[in-house]
């Protein structure tokens, strides 16, 4: 069976805000996909959701290295370092 990745630059947090978390649980297609696995690489803080039994979503925040979640400049030097990381 097919597995799908969706790589957005929004946090799982604010499409609840916005509304539109439920719409994430579409994305299986009625079970046409085995696996989806959601990528935020773009908040503050990492942390791994399962929305599901064949959906996971992950957070990838610059929280592993020190001091990224305090200070902007840091987080944007680090930032070609981050993608390297989450790729």
């Amino acid at each position: 069976m097919p597995k799908l990745l969706v790589i957005s630059t929004m946090s799982y947090d604010a499409a609840e805000t916005k509304g539109v978390a439920s719409l994430l649980r579409q994305f299986d297609e009625g079970g046409f996909f085995e696996r989806v696995v959601f990528a935020f690489p773009f908040v503050a803080r990492s942390r791994t959701v399962s929305l599901s039994d064949t959906q996971q979503l992950l957070e990838m925040g610059p929280d592993w290295f020190p001091g990224a979640g305090r200070w902007r400049r840091l987080r944007r030097a680090i930032a070609p370092l981050h993608v390297l990381a989450v790729a």
